[in-house]
């Protein structure tokens, strides 16, 4: 070993100009080969053996429902039901535009078929419920599909007030409706956009927060020339975003996903391993020089540990192809361990100065006696890394493989690299004291060693009671930035347990073991709910049909499509609202009921501030009226369904639980968190 290392430190000594052109060269195109084809693979899936039982049979999963995967997941929460559906349609409608970027996008329960059997998914008890609100509400929306204005609404408002007392008319109906119209009118002051809710008058169960949310998912072409596939699709997504929810006020849109998680997963590592690695490289040049004390020698330093690190990314690209965001983490260690080979060489190597000797002698005895050491620490410290490669988890193998790989390129440039730099840029010759200085005195540890041992044995001691409360967090979602919008949707909607990502997939080869199965599944404390294709066929279709055939009939008059009245002038809306005001005030002295007094009271006050002033007008109306008209078409549209079994559902939801050969798929869903 010592011959050799003698030979071939005289090799790099002699030329060593040579030796700093080649590895200079070497490096800038090993750099800009890194550079063109660096990648990194965010997908934690792909961070396990694909040879694995499991991994194979979700290969074969994807390959079954392959719309499935690789999409993004558009998550849509408006302030009303209706801007919320409305700014659905216009995100799916931009979608169409642009098939060469998205792909097979899907709705849950949004569409025609939705529209028109909506209803028939409503249990029982929530029918019946829904068909007598609308029962009450029949005057208030007759009046309205013929004057949809504040004459129309206000008019019908004053008369249902002016009756209360002399009919059986329930005080919580007019309640409802006066709190609702008062709070618009409150909000309007501090939020413009304030609309009322007109699904949500008709029944109450819009107006929670799972209602109010939409989701749309689709899959993006991916553009695999660049180095984030799936980027373009990603940042025009995110710019139609933008834009709907300035057209719909108080709407948010986010994007999640696996492929929106993998592009803020992308820009996350790549920005946190530049900050990390210029950290490291920052803080280890500051140690050097404090400990050196040479800005030859750590310039020398750093020059062979930056060409070690660009090699050794260069041989990562070369060999495997790609980092992952647990590889790619190589370079924070290789700084850290790497730079252990240049600092043995240079103290030594000043050492050797101080005894006296050349440049070139010291260089040659630094290499015999500190090469021999090093030659031996490369490979058992590569050996611990190079111990990861056999595991199933692929990320940390590769991180494995590189990282050993690294530390032998670390002994190669330090031994022929740093000596040739040393040799151009000789040190000046060291005084042996200047080494000597304060060896002679006992250092802080050794002054105290019994304490120091005590101590240490204590702290030991303390670590492993704590052992015991150590656990693994194996969820995947938790490598990833929280604080990037596609983590914060994605938790977000895993809190709606009907909406999680998470759920068991199963695939059956026809109906009846599918029935079977699901019988056995819904048995298990374990499972909240199983969901496949049969899922979708709405109970009790009979009696259901029966109430919406009733409701229809006593509706008849909304559905007539009359034409609507000219909309009214200022001064008539100024009437309207000057008769509700008395009506109210004298519902107010006659009434007994505290609800309705306060409510009357409540509304009457602030319809005097809108009432004669055209703006503020036009402002209630707007906010009163706008989102009637869609509301009303809805609701024409769901008094008509049709009897909905599995080949009446929409191709967009068979598709998703079905294969063109027949196969099921089954969701399951769990009772745990």
């Amino acid at each position: 070993m010592a011959s050799f290392l003698n030979k071939w430190l005289d090799l790099s000594i002699r030329h060593a100009g040579f030796v700093v052109f080649a590895a200079f060269v070497i490096t800038l195109l090993l750099g800009i080969y890194t550079v063109r084809n660096f990648s990194i693979n965010t997908d934690t899936e792909q961070m396990i053996d694909p040879d694995l039982a499991f991994r194979q049979t979700y290969s074969a999963f994807n390959a079954a429902f392959p719309q499935l995967q690789s999409s993004f997941l558009i998550v849509i929460d408006g302030p009303t039901v209706e801007e919320t559906i409305a700014a659905t349609a216009a995100f799916l409608e931009a979608i169409t535009t642009r098939s060469d970027l998205f792909k097979n996008p899907y709705a849950p329960g949004f569409g025609d078929f939705y529209d028109q059997n909506g209803l028939l998914y409503l249990n029982l008890g929530e029918l019946v419920a829904l068909s007598n609100r609308l029962a009450d509400a029949q005057p208030v929306l007759t009046a309205l599909s013929e004057d949809p204005s504040l004459r129309g609404l206000f008019d019908i408002l004053s008369a249902a007030a002016e009756e209360s007392t002399s009919r059986d008319i329930p005080a919580a109906q007019l309640v409802d409706i006066f709190e609702r119209i008062s709070q618009v009118a409150e909000d309007l002051d501090h939020y413009p956009d304030a609309k009322l809710s007109w699904a949500a008058l008709f029944n109450p169960e819009q107006e929670k927060d799972s209602a109010l949310r939409r989701l749309i998912m689709v899959q993006p072409v991916p553009d695999f020339s660049r180095l984030q596939p799936a980027r373009p699709a990603l940042d025009l997504a995110r710019k139609w975003s933008a834009g709907l929810e300035n057209d719909f006020p108080g709407t948010r849109i986010r994007i999640t996903g696996k492929m929106a998680l993998g592009a803020d997963e992308m820009k996350s590592v790549s920005e946190g391993a530049a900050l990390a690695g210029t950290l490291s490289l920052i803080l280890v040049a500051m140690v050097l020089g404090f400990g050196i004390r040479s800005i030859r020698l750590v310039v020398a330093s750093l020059v062979t540990l930056t060409t070690g690190l660009v090699w050794t990314a260069a041989f990562a690209i070369f060999a495997i192809g790609y980092f992952n965001i647990i590889s790619i983490a190589f370079a924070v260690l290789f700084i850290g361990l790497g730079i252990d080979f240049a600092i043995h060489f240079v103290l030594r190597y000043r050492e050797e100065l101080a005894a006296g000797k050349s440049t070139k002698q010291a260089l040659r005895d630094t290499g015999v006696k500190v090469g021999g050491p090093l030659a031996i620490c490369a490979p058992t410290t590569a050996l611990a890394f190079f111990a990861f490669a056999p595991t199933s988890y692929v990320g940390l193998a590769q991180l494995g493989i590189i990282s050993g790989t690294g530390m032998f390129i670390s002994l190669f440039t330090s031994l022929t690299l740093l000596p040739a730099i040393l040799m151009l840029m000789p040190l000046k010759s060291v005084k042996p004291d200047e080494i000597a200085t304060g060896q002679a005195e006992r250092g802080l540890f050794a002054r105290h060693g019994r304490w120091m041992t005590l101590s240490g044995l204590a702290a030991g001691v303390f670590a492993l009671l704590l052992v015991p409360q150590v656990t693994f967090d194996f969820d995947p979602i938790k490598l990833k930035d929280p604080t990037t919008e596609s983590v914060k949707a994605f938790l977000d909607v895993l809190q709606e347990a009907e909406k999680s990502p998470y759920a068991a997939q199963v695939i059956v080869s026809n109906e009846a073991e599918a029935r079977k199965m699901e019988h056995g599944l819904e048995a298990l404390a374990q499972v909240d709910q199983v969901v496949w294709l049969q899922s979708f066929i709405p109970k009790n279709q009979t009696d259901k049909l029966d109430i919406i055939d009733t409701t229809a009939l006593f509706l008849t008059p909304v559905l007539l499509d009359l034409p609507p009245l000219a909309p009214p002038s200022v001064e008539e809306k100024t009437q309207a609202i000057s008769r509700l005001v008395s009506a109210l005030d004298s519902l107010t002295v006659q009434t007994t009921d505290p609800r309705l007094l306060e409510s009357g009271r409540r509304l009457s006050a602030l319809l005097k501030i809108f009432s004669g002033t055209p703006e503020n007008m036009a402002k209630l109306d707007h906010a009163l009226l706008t989102l009637f008209p869609d509301a009303l078409e809805k609701l024409k549209a769901a008094l008509f369904p049709s009897l909905v079994d599995v080949d009446a559902l929409p191709r967009s939801l068979r598709s998703r639980y079905e294969t063109p050969s027949g196969a099921l798929r089954m969701e399951i869903f769990t009772a745990e968190n």
